[in-house]
């Protein structure tokens, strides 16, 4: 058995392989031993030479040092406004939409200004203080329908004294004001003489999911006062919502836009 060298279409070194002495061998084989010191051997079909390029060996010789192969480009459309940023290969041009001036930070519509080749930003001061006003009103209206879908604490509590919390999503509003107007209607239903009062009050207790103590029974007052809890409840965000976007809307600076947030509790 013996050792030789499986070669590449262009010459360079793939793998030794082991084969029989006697074996043919192909013309993808050399027997030739490879000199120490070769970066990327290559048979040049009568010995074997460096295949590597200055630049690969310099790679290899000193990894920190390599330089990358692509560099951060910013794509820009007609007026200089950025479209996008993205990597680029090195070794190619720059084509026209393209720049390579790097974006500075805090830029909310960078363009670019091709007499200064500078980043500028792209909307007035007092443009950019509407448009972040109207986005914090809109972060402040999702966490204030957030606070108000969450559960809500209520004045009833049960036997060991626990107080009921109790879900109001969507579904759970959808499903208090179902029960108050079934309420409302066995009411009538009893003033118009087609439900006896004996009739409505077999209605109750109702019984009710809380989210901290499972299923509980409710009376009529009871449940009452759970709804009353509930329009506080929401009442109390609406009207933190209504006083922090007043603040936002008299706000003279972005900063002081950005400093106003929500709190849930």
């Amino acid at each position: 058995m013996k050792q030789v060298f499986k070669i590449d279409k262009d010459g360079f070194f793939i793998e030794p392989v082991i084969i029989a002495n006697n074996e043919k061998l192909s013309s993808n084989y050399v027997e030739d031993m490879i000199p120490y010191g070769l970066y990327k051997p290559k048979w040049n079909g009568k010995e074997w030479v460096e295949g590597a390029t200055q630049e690969e060996i310099d790679a290899i010789r000193n990894p920190g040092l390599q330089q990358p192969t692509t560099r951060t480009i910013y794509r820009i459309d007609e007026y200089g406004y950025l479209i996008e940023k993205m990597e680029y290969d090195n070794h190619l041009p720059l084509p026209q939409d393209m720049v390579d001036t790097p974006l500075p930070p805090n830029l909310y519509y960078p363009r670019y200004d091709r007499t200064t080749k500078q980043w500028v930003e792209g909307k007035s001061y007092e443009e950019i203080l509407e448009e972040v006003k109207q986005a914090k009103i809109n972060e402040l209206k999702v966490a204030c329908t957030a606070t108000i879908c969450s559960p809500f604490l209520s004045s009833v509590k049960g036997p060991d004294g626990t107080y009921y919390r109790f879900g109001y999503n969507e579904r759970d509003q959808l499903n208090f004001n179902s029960q108050l107007n079934k309420i409302n209607l066995w009411k009538n239903l009893v003033k118009e003489g087609k439900m006896t009062p004996e009739e409505y009050a077999a209605k109750f207790p109702l019984q009710w999911k809380a989210v901290n103590v499972g299923v509980v029974s409710l009376t009529e007052e009871e449940f009452l006062t759970v709804v009353d809890d509930a329009e506080v409840h929401q009442l109390t965000q609406q009207k933190k919502y209504w006083i922090l976007e007043m603040q936002v809307k008299q706000a003279k600076t972005i900063e002081e836009v950005q400093a106003i947030e929500w709190d849930a509790s």
